[in-house]
């Protein structure tokens, strides 16, 4: 159901599945219209739920339900419109819905808190599942870009930097073409490409011929042809003022382009400073020209970032699939295509009776290990994510009770540490990465981050007995009690 859509997008949704358009009239009569016209087709359809995907939808989903008790209720919180904080109005009908709400997601863990902290969600509800990208559309050239009669002109020895984004005031291109008269009187092969549209364009393209920058700017306006773009561009930059989870810039790192943004919102999540692009604090806007020039002089640290963002998106997209992101220490299933590398660990037997391992990947990207005993009994599973421990691992006695669980973040311990000697009793300890830290600090950190394992939780005892305790045939990576 759309409140509102251009043709094509309607057409596509109604090449899927069943699609209703019910408009975007604000006035009263109009709102009782869409409640009534809302109630009816959950009544024809009989969904078991219903997802209203943005804020905007967030009222008139749950209204709609008030006589479906049976239907459950998803809200999804994908990112701010407007950096103002939304009135008194605003604020009491996001938390009423937010309360009747089965779910509520959010696309990165900042968006969550921000969810916890400002509209007070409950932890419970909340569910973190981040942006996906499509790795095999959005990807790096194969050889020469930019000679397509389709594309913008290009010399071999420009310096194209793209910015992919809708032009309202969010997005801060105003900054960005400020910043941009440095960079073209310091670089005169500099391009910028400033691909979307909306109602900012035309201020935009007047302030570009204010700063007289309007030759190395082009406005390409709403592109089909977007993976082209990126492809033939060397870096990408968005200023944005909010992110929560940005899909252009995730399609851009999976293109090989390393990003320069602010560092504002879920930002911090996806941008590896240094590694996958560069985060510009956004009290010091300035420093924006000086971050896009250095990355354009170097050439080989833009490459390298370029790889290195390419290869941790596609780490992304598979440890999406691992992992139930509202609590980082569960992991999911190995995804259909993941390859099985076993070693038989002979040298280890004395020491720790293992007789066999295995690794678990996806093309080049370790996504999960085992272990198993000399007995058959699983020894120990570790969910990985960019080769490092990343989520719950667990370890097991010879005879199949649990002995530890652990919950690691990118390698660190970052959670509960549980472990129960041979006679049943346990231990905890608590962890913040890598650091081990009071009760009290954890207990103060869970009050910042929903992800974490609650102290509460501690105490609770698992099965001892995992499926797929036994050298397997399932290929799932989750212990099941």
């Amino acid at each position: 159901m759309l409140q509102d859509g251009d043709p094509d997008l309607i057409r596509r949704c109604r090449s899927t599945g069943p699609t209703w358009a019910l408009g975007v009239e604000a006035s009263r009569p109009a709102r009782r219209h869409i409640w009534r016209r809302l109630d009816q087709i959950i009544t024809e359809f009989e969904p078991d739920i219903v997802h209203a995907r943005s804020t905007a939808a967030w009222f008139d989903a749950t209204f709609a339900l008030r006589h479906h008790p049976r239907v459950r209720l998803v809200l999804g919180f994908h990112g701010r419109t407007s950096l103002d904080p939304p009135d008194w109005l605003r604020r009491r009908i996001n938390r009423w819905t937010c309360r009747r709400a089965d779910i509520v997601l959010a696309v990165s863990c900042e968006a969550a808190r921000m969810l916890e902290n400002e509209w007070d969600v409950p932890a419970r509800k909340i569910r973190v599942i981040p942006n996906g990208v499509d790795t095999n559309r959005f990807r790096p050239p194969q050889g020469r870009c930019g000679d397509s009669p389709e594309l913008p002109a290009r010399r071999p020895a420009d310096h194209v930097v793209a910015c992919v984004a809708n032009l309202h005031p969010i997005k801060n291109i105003d900054t960005l073409l400020r910043n941009w008269r440095r960079v073209a009187m310091a670089d005169p092969r500099a391009k910028l490409w400033i691909i979307g549209d909306g109602p900012m364009r035309d201020a935009l393209v007047k302030l570009s011929a204010e700063l007289r920058i309007a030759e190395t700017v082009e406005f390409l306006g709403r592109r089909d042809d977007i993976p082209e773009l990126l492809r033939a561009a060397d870096l990408f930059v968005l200023p944005s003022g909010y992110e929560g989870s940005s899909n252009a810039s995730m399609e851009a790192m999976a293109t090989g382009l390393p990003v320069i943004a602010f560092d504002v919102g879920g930002m911090s999540e996806l941008v590896r400073p240094n590694h996958t692009g560069w985060l510009v604090p956004p009290d010091h806007p300035d420093r924006l020209a000086d971050v896009i020039l250095a990355a354009l002089i170097d050439r080989s640290a833009r490459q390298r970032a370029g790889q290195t963002a390419r290869r941790a998106i596609v780490a992304e997209q598979v440890s999406i699939s691992l992992r139930r992101w509202s609590n980082p220490g569960e992991s999911g299933d190995i995804p259909a295509g993941a390859q099985e590398h076993t070693e038989v660990l002979t040298d280890y037997d004395k020491k720790n009776g293992y007789s066999r391992k295995a690794y678990y990947t996806l093309g080049e990207v370790r996504i999960g290990e085992r272990g198993w005993w000399t007995t058959g009994k699983m020894a120990y599973e570790s969910p990985m994510r960019h080769g490092r421990k990343h989520g719950l691992f667990r370890g097991w006695y010879s005879d199949g009770k649990l002995w530890q669980e652990r919950f690691f973040r990118n390698g660190d311990l970052h959670g509960l540490v549980r472990q129960w000697n041979e006679h049943g009793d346990l231990s905890v300890s608590f962890w913040l990465d890598g650091r081990n830290v009071t009760r009290e600090a954890y207990d103060q950190e869970c009050e910042l981050d929903p992800a974490l394992p609650r102290i509460r939780e501690a105490a609770s005892q698992p099965a001892s007995q995992p499926a797929g305790s036994v050298e397997p045939e399932n290929n799932s990576l989750r212990a099941k009690p």
